[in-house]
């Protein structure tokens, strides 16, 4: 999934380093679901938009209720862990809605200065 992601962002000339961002943070994201649900497959979605300052993450999952940019999260795995490091550093424009039937994150990354598409 990473590749993919990684190959139609690079098409749409977003610059490297938010490709690097968008990839860990992803890449994290879905291990953590799947460490939160004792590694059974649940049901996820990834969708992504291209914004004039950013790009705008955002992951649906069915699994075990939890916000993943909880400080908390962090004592659950090593992925947890950096993923609440990541988003500690960064001001990604955190959001968790927690609904009766899904898990529903939304994550912001500006282009690094002066990049814009």
């Amino acid at each position: 999934m990473q590749g993919k992601i990684g190959s139609l962002l690079k098409e749409h000339n977003v610059d490297k380093k938010t490709i690097n961002r968008v990839s860990i943070l992803i890449e994290e994201m879905y291990l953590i679901i799947l460490k939160m649900n004792d590694d059974k497959p649940v049901l996820a979605e990834c969708t992504i938009f291209l914004k004039p300052d950013g790009v705008q993450i955002i992951s649906k999952d069915e699994g075990v209720s939890f916000d993943m940019s909880d400080d908390d999260i962090s004592t659950v795995s090593l992925s947890a862990y950096i993923v609440a490091s990541y988003l500690e550093k960064r001001d990604f424009g955190n959001r968790h809605l927690t609904t009766m039937s899904f898990n529903r994150s939304s994550f912001f990354i500006k282009y690094d200065e002066g990049e814009t598409i």
